[in-house]
């Protein structure tokens, strides 16, 4: 992983293509990113540990999560007003 630093802010460089700080949750954990250029891209959630990533919830929980989650789940993390029953995220 390669970090960059411009402009007082750090970027995170998961892979050779792009550095971004945010991600979605079209794709499970640890895809590949989808790029249209120019400037279009849908970024996975991605990690150098092996299974899943770290990630950080808006409740304020982080914790690891598995890259075999269901979809629908992962995809229901992702909202903010959806209203779906999350369940466990395991």
């Amino acid at each position: 992983m390669k970090l960059h630093q411009s402009f007082q802010l750090v970027v995170f460089s998961v892979d050779r293509y792009h550095s971004t700080t945010i991600y979605f949750h079209v794709s499970p954990p640890n895809r590949r990113s989808c790029m249209y250029p120019p400037g279009r891209i849908a970024t996975a959630a991605k990690s150098q540990h092996p299974g899943g990533v770290n990630l950080a919830k808006a409740d304020g929980s982080v914790g690891f999560q598995s890259e075999s989650i269901d979809l629908f789940i992962w995809r229901a993390l992702g909202t903010r007003s959806g209203g779906e029953p999350i369940g466990s995220a395991e």
